[in-house]
């Protein structure tokens, strides 16, 4: 998946409401040309700001929790979250299951996870940007649960921008009560014998066949969000458009099949070809003809936050884990000392924590300019957070083999896994390595929209 595809604006601005959730506001989508001049560039972007030299005192204040009660209330819920899931969470299990286990799933309703996902006007907890990246940094303890509720929050995400009300008050209580298994087509990964079309000339109902998108998602899937083309009235082009299908829905003379891939990690999460055959109607459509491509990038967009986070409590565990190895395990280098005395030994430790500070404070930012309710375009600091992340996530493989050496490859130890879990959850983000031009790029057109002058 692309995170960086080049586009001015990753989605348009969000507020949120007076209880501090995430809320999308219905306007028109922002560009780069299009910014006014009368609103300073350094108050819709902190990069763009910095890019120019233009700084605005509200930007560099943390936006920390202002209200005591609000730490206290996302950290015991967090606590409860995190030992629910040590309580659960058998590894080894989990990989020969092939989803989440009975246990896990139940561990994730009585903590209320979905919920708290899904704003409150739909039935859910309404948790902050803030709050929701506490929550993912303990979901991580095992990256198949991390990556099976990070589709659910995507989804949540880009149905709260695009989808109509009644997808809306359809789904979200599904989401609620976690009976909603959402896979979701990866758009950047055809094969070459895939095609997605839509056939018949009626609105109200067409015929809709995908041969083998690539979809990732949560096991035994009931729900698909898919793209596929469809004529277009006035010209020879065609439209590109973002369906949601449900298989609870489908009628006898339809086909829905999903092969999954033998992956390398993330066993419980389902990495797969979709095939389907279905009639469908226009109530099915998620934002307007057309529109598909940028729905998809906001599904893509939408993880950037949630997989910060994760990547963070992550390595902050798997830190803590080989410090410990470290000061257990003698050296071999020196005569009474630790690996934690040689000085190889400090300096992977220490570049890594530095990362894993960098990533921490760079996206818990975001999150709390998000929640101080200040109008965040989220272009470049979404490719430099995406950055950061993968940043991290590399580091702690090789921290991994630097610090715990042939521990790393032992299969009784959870190394070994966590390394192919994240080797694969790599492996589903963006091929892209240009971040470097994607930020100049915006960074130029901010420069230029504005008409920048030299005094």
């Amino acid at each position: 998946m692309n995170t960086l595809r080049k586009r001015a604006f990753s989605r348009c601005a969000v507020y949120l409401s007076g209880q501090s959730e995430v809320t999308a506001v219905n306007i028109n989508r922002l560009a780069v040309n299009e910014i006014k001049s009368e609103l300073p560039i350094e108050k819709v972007s902190l990069s763009r700001g910095l890019a120019m030299n233009k700084f605005e005192k509200d930007f560099m204040i943390y936006p920390e929790y202002a209200d005591t009660d609000d730490v206290r209330t996302i950290q015991g819920f967090t606590d409860v979250l995190r030992k629910s899931l040590e309580l659960t969470t058998d590894r080894a299990d989990l990989e020969k299951h092939g989803s989440l286990p009975d246990g896990v799933r139940g561990a994730l309703n009585d903590c209320t996870v979905y919920s708290a996902l899904v704003p409150s006007a739909y039935g859910g907890l309404g948790l902050g940007y803030k709050d929701q990246m506490k929550l993912f940094e303990n979901l991580s303890i095992d990256w198949n649960i991390h990556a099976n509720v990070a589709v659910l929050s995507s989804v949540v995400n880009a149905l709260l921008l695009f989808g109509s009300d009644e997808i809306k008050e359809k789904y979200f209580p599904l989401i609620v009560s976690g009976k909603c298994r959402p896979i979701i087509a990866v758009i950047d990964d055809k094969g070459i014998d895939s095609h997605s079309e839509i056939s018949g000339t009626g609105r109200t109902k067409t015929l809709m066949r995908l041969k083998n998108q690539r979809c990732i998602g949560v096991n035994n899937a009931n729900v698909a969000i898919v793209l596929a083309t469809s004529a277009h009235h006035e010209s020879k082009n065609k439209y590109c458009s973002c369906y949601i299908i449900d298989r609870t829905e489908l009628k006898e003379s339809d086909t829905w099949e999903f092969t999954r891939d033998e992956t390398f990690g993330l066993k419980a999460f389902d990495v797969g070809l979709l095939n389907v055959v279905a009639s469908i109607n226009e109530r099915q459509l998620i934002g307007n003809l057309g529109q598909g491509l940028e729905i998809m990038d906001e599904l893509v967009s939408g993880a950037c936050l949630p997989l910060a986070a994760a990547a963070v409590g992550y390595s902050k565990r798997l830190l803590r884990d080989l410090a410990a190895i470290c000061n257990k395990t003698p050296s071999a280098r020196k005569e009474n000392a630790m690996m934690s005395d040689e000085t190889s030994s400090l300096h992977i430790a220490t570049e890594f924590a530095l990362k894993i500070y960098a990533l921490e404070s760079t996206s818990y930012y975001l999150a709390g300019l998000l929640d101080e309710r200040m109008p965040i375009v989220l272009d470049i600091e979404n490719a430099l957070i995406h950055k950061l992340t993968q940043d991290v996530l590399l580091s702690s493989i090789s921290a991994t083999m630097g610090l715990a050496g042939t521990q790393a490859s032992c299969s009784s130890i959870h190394f070994e896994k966590d390394i192919r879990d994240v080797i694969t959850l790599l492996s589903l983000q963006s091929r892209n390595p240009s971040t470097v031009e994607d930020v100049s790029m915006a960074a130029l057109s901010s420069w230029a929209s504005v008409g920048h002058k030299k005094a």
